[in-house]
């Protein structure tokens, strides 16, 4: 196997990845944002780890690594390669609690953030028409939006379209970076017209906004003058 290799020179992380690193190695809880996905039917496993290793291998992002450099300086390097691992786990019955106790041990015993995977899978087999897929992408270089766009793009690969699921290029660099707003007009409209088609359809709620203003209470008494 050919070892695999770091793509630049490590560099600091942003202060909104800064953030969330200080708060688990404070707090001693994961940031990992996993997802499950019941799966009816027969799975094809080795069909699923190569469209993994084929989305994994498309974004370099999915490829980042955290590293405790000189000082104490958290950094984050791109490798060219990060060859994909499922935790693959058989079970005789569909227990909820006993699924959730042991996609909790995997996503969330481990709080070891430096120099392992960013994105981990598992895949629970109950029998062989039913499965729990579960894979996580942890904060540090994704949001929630990532992750139905995560989805999005499995299924395209899945299916061998030419998929180019993400909006811009870049995305989950320009999640981890904070700088969604300061995007190029044209990659502004881009999303614009992903997130559009995305949520056509979607009943909206109206927030009233045009409350009076509240009158604030007086709290003193008669002004007199007193000569």
């Amino acid at each position: 196997m050919k070892k695999k290799s770091v793509m630049h020179s490590p560099i600091k992380i942003s202060p909104n990845q800064e953030r969330f690193v200080l708060a688990e190695l404070a707090t001693k809880q994961s940031f990992a944002l996993p997802q499950s996905y019941l799966i009816l039917g027969e799975l094809d496993f080795h069909k699923l780890k190569n469209t993994l290793q084929k989305i994994v291998n498309t974004y370099d992002d999915l490829r980042i690594q955290l590293k405790l450099g000189k000082d104490d300086q958290i950094e984050q390097s791109v490798y060219t390669q990060d060859k994909v691992s499922i935790d693959y786990i058989e079970q005789d019955n569909d227990d909820p609690q006993s699924i959730k106790s042991k996609i909790a041990s995997y996503f969330y015993a481990d709080n070891c953030l430096f120099e392992q995977p960013l994105i981990k899978f598992q895949v629970i087999k109950i029998d062989s028409q039913k499965h729990i897929f579960t894979f996580s992408i942890h904060h540090v270089i994704a949001d929630g939006r990532t992750l139905q766009l995560f989805i999005r793009a499995l299924n395209m690969a899945w299916n061998n379209e030419n998929f180019q699921p993400f909006p811009v290029e870049g995305y989950f660099e320009t999640l981890s970076e904070n700088s969604l707003l300061n995007l190029p007009d044209k990659q502004n409209v881009e999303l614009e017209r992903f997130w559009s088609n995305y949520l056509a359809g979607v009943s909206q709620n109206s927030i009233p906004s045009d409350y009076a203003e509240p009158v604030p209470e007086k709290k003193y008494g008669k002004l007199s003058i007193i000569i």
